[in-house]
């Protein structure tokens, strides 16, 4: 202590030093806690191996959440477009935005009813987006940039964002309470110690140490994890606040009592001082040192971070043990200016009378107490809530978007459950999707439950198309509507068969004989014309003859010319008949080439299922007789083209034959009006005959092609006689074959309609490669395809015990669904804000319990081991406890009536067990130290003195304490205030009652039984030294 006092100002050097450069290092814990300050547990349970198996699913990672527009009266038309105009924006920016999915009305239509609220007011759109090393803060001005021109009401939520907005809060309400903390210790010490230098240097050395303890707890929680949350620094400042200022209160009196006893020695007195009450202030912070430790022993995350504390109590009692002698030795007698009173702490009248009565009465003493506190003991049930947006007020945004859903559609749409399914192999088959829809159909018909979605409901209902009921049901129409065309196909077979008869081609052999003769009569014609050419050759002697011959020529001529002329009209109804037939039979043929196309597609429907082997063997039947048909048909239009050309020449040989007869009567009429001028016409009349004797011989030749074309008509015309026959008889055998088919279409039909009840998932293998369905697979698996993932939307808040007893049924359900299956051997987890705070239920009851074991045995064994005695450690121990206990019984009465809560915040009995036992324990302490120094007194005269001396600076520390706490309240967090009132009453309870009455009374009743039954009195107290009998 020499050495330490005589460098005093290197030590002051020294913490200014660390101080400022730890501070200037100490890293912003807010991004930190916003990545790494959730929930999380040691040890795997459902809710943490959820969300490990989500890490591993890229497409579908990370977080989720939602976009609320709001409109209190109606979200009109221009409402909607504008909407869709930002989040058009989003799309665009999503790989900058790191959104990874987007679910709205405009992209999903039909599922409006899930997106858009019944009264119109509310639209949400569900997201999904990649965290990485971002601040959730960071994301959301991020997102909010892309609403900026958006004027319609609008909100960010989901469970990270609720979380941001709760530090957020948090923070807030811890700066509120730090300067309300600093202000209250202020003014408390003053009037304690009538001095403004004792405050002013109590909260300095105090600040040193928070910030000194803040820059150690940052590098260990930035460099080597070291777990954190939001209240890591707001359990630092209370704590080191409260109980820094609670030891430098004990510190200081003792001082200044030394001071007194030895007014000209300071370094004496400073030495007097760490001797005694230095000592209680280790064995103290030993005890507060241990109970924080010891947290690292349980695990939860949040409950873990108070480990921190530990590393706090270390460096404060660091500064108490160095910083603090130094300033005392700077300071001196000044450190209490303008003070004169040298004297210590004045005697505790309260405590004297207290602990003389527990002494003189004990039982009375202690069943007063008991009858007061232990029907509150008793009482003390309790539930816990784990909601933590009761904590939080409305005018964050998260939490106003929150309770519009909550309103508008269901408390549980904000917050999705999330079950995590993992398979060795991959999922996306037939078989393993079976498995997972009939789970999802399973999970949707649990009562709490609102929808599923999931890869095979990807908006949370069944798709029609997906199940093989509604498939069956399309094949069975499918063959219905293919069998009545069998049947129409058959009936007009049968109508063709009736009207197919071979025609009577008899007329075509008559017009081959009239050709005959005709050009037999032109040759006869031609004779005469070149004997009436030669006879005007011969002279006018005969030109009356040839005029008479004229005449009779052209009487001939009208005869052949009405002879060709029903010649050419009768080829020209045969040939307009033959068209007609062309026409019929080849439509004939195109239905039976459609009849094939039918057949085949029969064929390809019945191939792959061996149950319609025999309808297969018919149609591959009726098949061969299509072909043959289709062969006789090609035939048959070879010798139709024929036939038609042969048409086409005697059309043309007719048209020559017409033009030939209109060209002989024109030169018949020159003829015979040459005739009549004798010898002007004899030469005109003998170059006439020429013409006409040329265009006879051009009219038998037409003749003679005509005559040929017929003959090849004949034979074409027999030969389709023919092929009609044959074709009559390929139709009679198609129309048996089709009977066959529609027997066995009917047979397959009566089979299928017998599947139409059964409704399993099933999907074509080009279905399931298709986009669409891969992107739901994007969705809701992983890129191997061996991770699923399904969404769970609650009817119930999500921290509320319905939503809880939900998530224990789905469970309940999900190993008993998949044993049996493919999926038997997989793993599954469930996750989500329910999950956790299932998980967190479970936990927080196990941790509770692990840490009321370690800090109790910890500290029981601090104190026997600085007592040295083993009853008294258990009476202390028991004081705590029923401290904690009737504490937290009347917390739950106040939440009650004030806070309108019928649940306690679920680690208020958590951490306020840990600040009761640990905090409360010093002043046991205290008291316990003061005791052993008055050795030559009787046990009894011992703690009464102590209790005088002691009990003074425990009611002040207990105020500065409580005080500490209470300055939590104006957070307006619940769940500070819950804890500021349990800690402040544990420790009020253990100040005003328990320590001056219990403790005392239990010490007289293990005297008064030493005495009397002679016990030595060595084995629970020191031997009484008179050497050392002051007050």
């Amino acid at each position: 202590m020499k050495t330490m006092l005589k460098g005093r100002w290197w030590i002051v050097l020294f913490w200014l030093l660390a101080t400022a450069v730890l501070t200037w290092f100490t890293p912003n814990l807010d991004p930190i806690i916003n990545q790494r300050g959730n929930l999380s547990f040691a040890d795997k349970y459902p809710s943490q191996t959820a969300q490990e198996m989500m890490d591993e699913i890229s497409t579908a990672s990370g977080d989720s959440g939602i976009f609320v527009f709001y409109d209190k009266d109606t979200l009109t038309t221009q409402h909607f477009d504008d909407i869709q105009a930002t989040l058009e924006k989003l799309k665009t920016n999503k790989e900058t935005l790191g959104i990874t999915g987007l679910v709205d009305v405009f992209d999903y239509p039909e599922a409006k009813e899930k997106l858009v609220s019944k009264d119109n007011t509310t639209m949400i759109v569900q997201f999904t987006y990649e965290k990485g090393n971002r601040d959730t803060q960071v994301i959301v001005t991020e997102l909010e940039k892309s609403f900026e021109d958006l004027q319609v009401e609008h909100y960010i939520t989901g469970g990270a964002f609720i979380t941001n907005d709760f530090l957020k809060q948090t923070n807030a309400g811890v700066e509120k309470s730090a300067v309300i903390t600093v202000l209250f210790i202020f003014i408390v010490l003053v009037v304690m110690f009538r001095s403004p230098v004792t405050p002013l240097i109590s909260l300095i050395t105090v600040g040193i140490t928070y910030l000194t303890s803040m820059g150690i707890v940052g590098q260990l929680i930035d460099k080597f994890g070291f777990p954190v949350t939001s209240l890591t620094r707001m359990f630092l400042i209370l704590i080191l606040f409260g109980i820094g200022t609670d030891y430098n209160i004990l510190l200081f009196n003792r001082f200044k009592e030394e001071l007194s006893n030895h007014p000209k020695n300071i370094d004496k007195a400073i030495a007097t001082t760490y001797k005694t009450a230095g000592k209680t202030v280790i064995y103290s912070a030993l005890t507060i040192f241990i109970a924080f430790l010891a947290l690292n022993f349980v695990k939860f995350s949040v409950y873990r971070s108070g480990v921190a504390v530990a590393v706090g109590i270390f460096v404060l009692v660091a500064q108490l043990m160095t910083l603090t002698p130094a300033i005392l030795r700077i300071l001196n007698t000044r450190l209490f200016w303008p003070s004169k009173n040298a004297a210590g702490h004045s005697q505790s009248k309260t405590w004297t009378k207290a602990a003389a009565f527990s002494v003189k009465r004990p039982a009375i003493a202690i069943a007063a107490i008991a009858v007061l506190l232990i029907p509150i003991f008793l009482a003390s049930s309790y539930k816990l809530s784990f909601d933590n947006l009761q904590d939080m007020s409305n005018e964050y945004p998260s939490v106003m978007g929150f309770n519009i859903v909550a309103e508008h559609f269901n408390k549980g749409t904000s917050m999705p459950t999330t079950i995590v399914i993992s398979n060795a192999s991959p999922l996306d088959n037939n078989t393993d999707l079976a498995v997972v829809d009939s789970l999802t159909k399973k999970i949707e018909k649990i009562d709490g439950v609102n929808a599923v979605m999931g890869p095979t409901q990807p908006q949370g209902y069944e798709i029609a198309d997906f199940y093989s009921d509604s498939q069956t049901k399309k094949v069975v129409n499918g063959m219905t509507s293919a069998n009545n065309g069998v049947r129409e196909i058959t009936d007009g077979l049968g109508t063709i068969q009736e009207k197919l008869t071979t025609p009577d081609f008899s007329q075509v052999d008559q017009l081959v004989e009239g050709t005959s003769k005709l050009q037999t009569g032109l040759g006869s014609l031609a004779s005469a014309l070149k004997q009436v050419s030669s006879g005007i050759g011969e002279g006018a002697s005969g030109a009356e003859e040839i005029a008479d011959g004229i005449e009779q020529i052209k009487s001939n001529l009208l005869i052949v010319n009405g002879m060709v002329n029903q010649l050419h009209s009768g080829y020209a109804s045969l040939e307009s008949g033959y068209e007609t037939f062309g026409k019929n039979y080849k439509s004939l043929q195109q239905s039976l080439r459609g009849l094939a196309q039918l057949a085949a597609g029969i064929h390809q429907i019945v191939a792959a299922n061996p149950a319609y082997a025999d309808l297969q063997v018919q149609v591959s039947q009726m098949n061969e007789g299509l072909a043959e048909l289709d062969s006789g048909f090609a035939a048959l239009n070879d010798q139709y083209n024929l036939t038609l050309d042969s048409f086409s020449k005697l059309n043309e040989g007719l048209s020559q034959l017409s033009g030939g007869i209109i060209r002989i009567s024109e030169g018949l009429s020159r003829l015979e009006n040459g005739q009549r001028s004798l010898a002007e016409g004899l030469k005109q009349g003998n170059n006439g005959g020429d013409f006409i004797v040329s265009n006879m011989e051009e009219m038998t030749e037409g003749l003679a092609q005509i005559s040929g074309g017929q003959q090849q008509m004949a034979g074409g015309l027999s030969s389709l006689g023919g092929s009609l026959t044959q074709l009559k008889s390929g139709i009679v055998a198609s129309s048996d074959g089709l009977g066959q088919i529609s027997e066995g279409i009917d047979q397959s039909n009566d089979f299928l309609t017998g599947f139409e009840s059964t409704k399993v998932f099933y999907l074509p293998e080009e279905a399931l490669q298709s986009n669409d369905f891969q992107k739901a697979l994007d969705a809701y698996m992983s890129k191997d395809r061996k991770t699923v993932k399904l969404l769970v939307t609650l009817d119930d808040d999500p921290y509320s015990d319905n939503a809880i007893n939900t998530i224990a049924r789905i469970n309940q359900l999900i190993p008993s669904s998949l044993a049996g299956t493919s999926l038997a051997d997989g793993q599954y987890a469930i996750g989500g804000e329910t999950s956790t705070t299932n998980d967190l239920h479970g936990i927080a009851i196990s941790d509770m319990k692990t840490t009321q074991v370690i800090v109790l045995i910890g500290i029981f064994i601090v104190l026997v081991l600085i007592i040295k005695s083993f009853w008294i450690p258990v009476y202390i121990i028991a004081s705590l406890l029923l401290s904690f206990y009737t504490s937290i019984s009347l917390t739950s009465l106040f939440a009650k009536q004030f806070l309108d809560s019928s649940e306690l915040a679920w680690n208020v009995p958590f951490f306020g067990f840990v600040m009761i036992v640990a905090l409360g324990v010093d002043y046991s302490i205290f008291l316990m130290m003061r005791f052993k120094e008055y050795k030559g007194v009787t046990p009894h005269e011992g703690i009464i003195r102590a209790s005088g001396n002691v009990g003074g600076v425990v009611l002040s520390a207990a105020i500065i304490l409580a005080g500490t706490f209470a300055t939590l309240a104006p957070s307006g967090i619940n769940t500070l205030i819950e804890l500021a009132v349990c800690v402040c009453l544990g420790i009020l309870i253990l100040s005003v009652i328990l320590l001056p009455f219990v403790i005392p009374g239990f010490i007289s009743i293990q005297d008064n039984l030493v005495k009397k039954y002679s016990y030595e009195q060595n084995d629970i107290y020191p031997e009484p030294n008179h050497s050392n009998s002051q007050a």
